[in-house]
């Protein structure tokens, strides 16, 4: 399989390379506007000196990128029903996510020591301006709650929500995470506490994927990454509302 997609990945380079698709591997990261595409651009040898041009696909990404494909491949297994439509409806938005990461790279990248606080610091990845909005709601629901009471809690934050504030969810409890999901599917700026960091080349999924391309998502790691499949504890728990708390009554600069 490998084999199969390495001849895939390289012949179909080679195909748009030479249709003018992509740069040539040499001019990787040139940055050119849509009028100066299609031009010869002078070459410069190894002293500096300048020789012949080379020329400079008209179609050629703004962005001047000179290859097609990233390194690997997705080989997971299928094993459930509905597995193999979402790959598909995955692989389809495949584009626009790429294009949304190398548009607001910034939103994409993991920054590992981020101020919280006077005292704390930690992992995070998003949009760390939500940090300093002057209000900040923090979301904390028991799992005792009356669902009369969930719904009155769920419009009270939502049209705060609505009127500036930003919503602070360790999205632990059920209600914490349907007043997250409500706050994602509407639109509104959220505040993520997760109980697992980041793992190598992370990036967020779904609608964490939509939110964070628009600036309207931070998700904070107070724990360091780990591949096991856990059971949050009570220490945790508590952890994280501390953190939301914090965060929740944070005063801008």
């Amino acid at each position: 399989m490998g084999h199969i997609v390495k001849a895939f990945k390289r012949v179909s380079t080679q195909e748009c390379r030479s249709k003018g698709l992509l740069l040539p591997p040499d001019r990787k990261g040139l940055l050119l506007p849509p009028d100066r595409r299609g031009l010869l651009l002078p070459q410069e040898s190894e002293t500096g000196s300048t020789t012949a041009s080379v020329p400079v696909p008209a179609a050629a990404p703004a962005a001047g990128f000179s290859t097609l494909w990233q390194e690997g491949f997705q080989d997971t297994i299928l094993l459930r029903k509905g597995q193999l439509k979402a790959m598909v409806n995955y692989i389809a938005d495949n584009p626009r996510r790429l294009l949304a990461k190398r548009a607001h790279p910034e939103l994409f990248t993991v920054v590992s020591n981020q101020p919280i606080g006077p005292e704390h610091m930690c992992p995070v990845i998003g949009n760390r301006y939500l940090l300093q909005q002057p209000v900040k709601r923090q979301v904390q629901v028991s799992r005792r709650i009356s669902p009369e009471s969930l719904a009155a809690k769920k419009e009270e934050l939502l049209y705060a929500a609505a009127h500036g504030a930003v919503l602070v969810s360790p999205c632990i409890s059920p209600g914490e995470k349907e007043i997250a999901r409500a706050a994602l599917k509407t639109g509104r700026p959220l505040i993520v506490l997760l109980e697992n960091g980041f793992p190598p080349l992370y990036k967020p999924a779904g609608r964490y994927f939509d939110a964070c391309a628009s600036g309207r998502l931070l998700m904070v790691a107070p724990f360091p990454y780990h591949s096991q499949r856990r059971t949050i504890t009570r220490e945790q728990c508590l952890t994280l509302n501390a953190w939301a708390k914090t965060i929740s009554e944070l005063e801008t600069a």
